[in-house]
């Protein structure tokens, strides 16, 4: 949802979320706010005149649009992407209301200096935030493929161990190593192919890239 009580956009602001986005000047400035009313309180407040900081004093998160070098849209995602140092995470700001992403792409695109046209392409790997389920789901694969192997190699064992690695050496020992190089290699194959497939049908994203010297790098 976007809120606009005047052309300029310092007046503007943005929930996305949790979190409360708006303008000081050429700052981006973000506070996360879990309590929808109190959202809706401050909402009100910067529309009315006051800055976001005013509201929440230092612990906004701003951001000058000097630093800033590329802004991103995926719609596929409703996301807003920030990127302004390679060394840091980039900014992702996800709405529940398509346009109010767009109108803020196009708000901060506008305050970079020195900017590109907006630029359509594809979206890489490094560009959205891996869900955190799918995280786990990887994470416990390998690990249960790595304990199979160690159960195929040495067995069960005697040490004291998670039941979730016992059982998968247990099973490993059962299989035999065959077996599950055999499994192993049909995971690799599988997570290769989703790769693939993930790869030639990534969403499209609209960029606007800044070209003058980033401040901070």
């Amino acid at each position: 949802m976007v809120t606009q009580t005047a052309n300029d956009s310092s007046s503007q602001v943005w929930i996305a979320e949790s979190w409360l986005i708006t303008f000081d000047g050429a700052t981006v400035c973000r506070h996360q706010i879990p309590d929808e009313s109190l959202r809706r309180e401050a909402q009100q407040k910067i529309s009315s005149g006051e800055t976001l900081q005013d509201v929440f004093g230092t612990s906004v998160q701003k951001l000058e649009c000097l630093r800033i070098s590329s802004v991103a849209w995926i719609p596929a995602v409703q996301t807003v992407l920030i990127r302004f140092n390679w060394l840091r995470d980039p900014w992702w700001i996800v709405f529940d209301d398509t346009n109010a992403g767009e109108r803020l792409f196009k708000a901060i695109g506008e305050k970079l200096p020195d900017h590109s046209e907006v630029i359509q392409t594809r979206t890489g790997p490094q560009d959205l935030a891996m869900d955190p389920g799918l995280a786990l789901g990887i994470l416990l694969v390998l690990f249960a493929l790595i304990a199979m192997i160690g159960g195929a190699l040495e067995g069960a064992g005697n040490a004291p161990m998670p039941v979730f690695e016992w059982l998968f050496r247990l099973l490993g020992r059962a299989a035999g190593l065959m077996a599950v190089g055999v499994v192993g290699v049909i995971v690799l194959i599988s997570g290769v192919v989703a790769l693939a497939v993930w790869f030639r049908n990534r969403p499209t994203k609209l960029v606007v890239r800044s070209h003058q010297p980033r401040q901070g790098e």
